[in-house]
């Protein structure tokens, strides 16, 4: 049994490194040989094994890509004739493995090339947003899952989406107060609906209780004392916007809006700090909390005076 079982994590990774090198992987698929829904559907189940590949999470990309719009350019995805750039933040990578001497033998149409109806494409990225969901349940602090789902958001972005998405990674943020990934993700969606609704003041206000619930109940997690450093600063952009009639309308930052945000937040801080001095023996955790505690007031003054006069 031990021997099949070493035979079997060979093969994966032999398959691992196939979708990231091996050009035939994209030729058997562009040339009609194995549908992509298929090829999905089998990757899905690589992920099982290796949630935290980032060569699935790319060979996903590329694929999903393709039944998107295959003539368009998609977030992070640029086209060419015999090379494929996919580009994710620091993840950018290039693939260009010889697929004009491979097209040299077969027929140049590519037989991959679809369009799905609108009611389609919606329900394969909300399955694939679920994807993204499962692996990053199966391996903790899952860069590539959360990259991947940010890609996938920006495909199919919307105030309805940003708002169910926020919905349905509250259980997992909850469940994983230290997976900073889940964090950013969260902070992208709540830029994109300050970008695109004006009531969004008080689901960033609901954010932050929610990061006050955990510091307070978990000490200690620099994860969450950055994420609320971060949704500060976009509460503090919203709130401090101003119209300026003699500058044809430019926002502009609020020094006074700035001066409240940073009061609120000294007060909060001092009064953890206050009732970890009140206690008899002060536990490590707490220790470390109020030294996360000084180091965030720092930092947040540096981000709100930057803002200001910038």
């Amino acid at each position: 049994m031990t021997e099949y079982t070493a035979l079997g994590e060979k093969l994966l990774r032999n398959l691992l490194n196939a979708f990231q090198n091996d050009p035939l992987m994209k030729q058997l698929v562009k040339e009609g040989h194995i549908p992509i829904t298929a090829e999905l559907r089998f990757t899905q189940l690589v992920l099982h094994k290796h949630p935290k590949s980032s060569e699935v999470f790319f060979h996903r990309k590329w694929l999903i890509s393709r039944l998107l719009s295959p003539k368009k350019k998609l977030p992070g995805i640029s086209q060419c004739s015999s090379e494929i750039q996919l580009d994710s933040g620091n993840l950018g990578r290039k693939m260009d493995n010889g697929f004009e001497s491979a097209k040299s033998t077969s027929s140049h149409h590519d037989l991959s090339e679809q369009h799905l109806p609108q009611s389609e494409v919606e329900r394969l990225l909300i399955q694939e947003l679920q994807v993204c969901q499962d692996a990053a349940e199966r391996y903790a602090n899952n860069y590539h899952a959360w990259t991947h789902r940010i890609w996938i958001f920006q495909c199919h972005c919307s105030v309805k989406v940003a708002n169910q998405e926020l919905d349905n990674t509250k259980k997992f943020v909850c469940e994983h107060i230290s997976d900073y990934s889940t964090y950013h993700y969260r902070q992208m969606l709540l830029q994109y609906l300050s970008d695109n609704i004006s009531s969004v003041d008080q689901l960033l206000e609901q954010e932050l209780d929610l990061c006050t619930e955990f510091i307070r109940r978990y000490p200690g997690h620099e994860a969450v004392w950055s994420h609320r450093r971060a949704i500060l600063h976009q509460l503090y952009r919203v709130r401090s916007r101003c119209t300026d009639q003699t500058a044809s309308k430019k926002l502009r930052p609020d020094a006074t809006c700035a001066d409240r945000l940073l009061s609120r937040e000294q007060t909060f801080c001092d009064g953890l700090t206050d009732r970890y001095k009140s206690q008899s023996v002060i536990q490590n955790d707490q220790s470390w909390q109020m030294i996360l505690s000084d180091r965030h007031m720092a930092s947040l003054v540096r981000i709100v005076q930057n803002t200001t006069h910038s």
